[in-house]
């Protein structure tokens, strides 16, 4: 279950967001976030940054016994019957996990015109002013946000001054602003989805497209400074990004099936290629804790990810290679402060969080085996219990936490100053939330 939830649309679907703190002094949290859209038509596509209100989930015992969850309705108890002393609880807290946009609290929302889709959209670390988007007609724009965040920053103002004031109902939180992009480039010969700012240095980025080309930014007084030769690829090259202890290495993934690791120092060829899945290598995410660094998790077409210890890749093995998922990963996020967690977002409509650390004890090591058996003999039959859901004892010992309810999953990242909050796009809309075991 879910410690606080929301899930809310917007105009049309995004594909890509960034996540920036806020943090509210009434119940639950506020998530500030900049994302962009994909409409049926180019012109109709804008950039959105959203103050949004994620309250707090009020469950019963039952629930919050569970360790892995979703947000069908199904794991919310909608099958159950809504007598007794906690049925007004389970109504409401079906309600409340089917909130989309409305006035909630501190909910604002402002947006302006991006030319064509947001493929790809990133936050400067160094600079959280400063956003990077890649469109569907190949080009690579740079904007300015602080404009916008100061109207935001009034619209929040004049909310909290309003005295008495309806929460809810469906008045459109949505507010139209103008502001034009502070430099644009039209290098790439493609249309991209890879685009990386430096954790180390300010203003220096990365941009990928899918016919192989990298660019790399270096800032300049009034413009970048962009590198075209020296990163070719022979395929699409799908994410980019930085080492976060080495501030000249970098790494893409490519529709090849293999990760290259790269040094700006020396262009021409990478200082490592890995051989790291079958199918197109989808998303890549470097482990950013200080003590884990050498961790790259990697995402693939076929559904697979897998883990790499760079400090040994002798043997061309991953420490972690897993194939739970049965459509193309759209991403994978280390948590940030745990080590031994990831999340990985597919497109089989399903989002886990995964602790590497869990290991299974001898006793149910020999449990798992006698199910694994007992459901080979029935000649590929899916065993479920009642409900049609899967038995808890064919989940992987290191599944911590598996979310459902969102369509076709394009991107999930975890919330890096809000402990255990997740913020994931689907073709169905956002939803934000924080589990409850995380």
């Amino acid at each position: 279950m879910y410690k606080a939830f929301r899930a809310f649309r917007l105009d049309w679907p995004c594909l890509s967001f960034g996540v920036r703190p806020r943090t509210s002094p009434s119940a639950g949290k506020n998530v500030l976030l900049l994302t962009g859209t994909n409409a049926n038509r180019g012109e109709l596509n804008s950039l959105m940054l959203c103050n949004i209100f994620v309250p707090e989930v009020r469950c019963s015992n039952r629930h919050s016994e569970s360790s892995t969850s979703s947000s069908s309705d199904d794991d919310l108890g909608t099958n159950d019957t809504d007598d007794g002393p906690d049925s007004e609880r389970k109504i409401t807290q079906r309600k409340q996990l089917k909130t989309e946009l409305q006035r909630l609290e501190n909910d604002a929302v402002l947006c302006w015109k991006h030319p064509g889709t947001v493929n790809r959209l990133q936050i400067c670390p160094r600079n959280p002013s400063l956003v990077a988007s890649m469109s569907d007609n190949g080009n690579v724009y740079i904007w300015d946000t602080k404009f916008v965040e100061n109207i935001l920053d009034d619209s929040l103002r004049r909310i909290s001054q309003k005295k008495g004031g309806k929460k809810g109902g469906d008045s459109s939180p949505i507010q139209k602003v103008s502001l034009d992009p502070s430099f644009s480039y039209e290098g790439h010969k493609a249309e991209g989805f890879a685009v990386a700012w430096s954790p180390h240095d300010k203003g220096v980025l990365l941009t990928g497209d899918t016919s192989g080309a990298v660019r790399l930014w270096m800032p300049r007084v009034g413009y970048w400074e962009i590198s075209e030769e020296g990163f070719e690829h022979p395929a699409s090259v799908e994410d980019i990004q930085w080492s976060p202890s080495e501030p000249n290495v970098f790494a893409t993934a490519c529709c090849d099936g293999k990760v290259r690791i790269w040094d700006v120092r020396s262009p021409g060829r990478p200082k490592i290629v890995i051989d790291a899945h079958d199918t197109d290598v989808n998303v890549l995410a470097w482990n950013k804790l200080k003590s884990s660094t050498h961790l790259l998790a990697t995402g693939a077409d076929d559904g697979s990810f897998k883990v790499w210890d760079l400090r040994d890749l002798s043997s061309s093995k991953p420490i972690v290679d897993c194939r739970f998922h049965k459509a193309s990963i759209t991403s994978v996020d280390w948590h940030p402060t745990d080590e031994s967690v990831l999340m990985v977002s597919s497109a089989d409509h399903q989002l886990t969080i995964w602790d590497f650390s869990l290991e299974r004890d001898e006793e149910e090591e020999e449990l798992q085996s006698k199910i694994q058996k007992k459901n080979k003999n029935k000649k590929g039959k899916n065993y479920k219990n009642n409900k049609g859901q899967a038995n808890v004892e064919e989940y992987p010992v290191s599944l911590y936490f598996l979310h459902q309810g969102q369509k076709d999953l394009k991107e999930a990242k975890f919330h890096s100053d809000l402990p255990g909050m997740v913020v994931a796009t689907s073709e169905t809309g956002f939803n934000v939330f924080r589990p409850l075991n995380l």
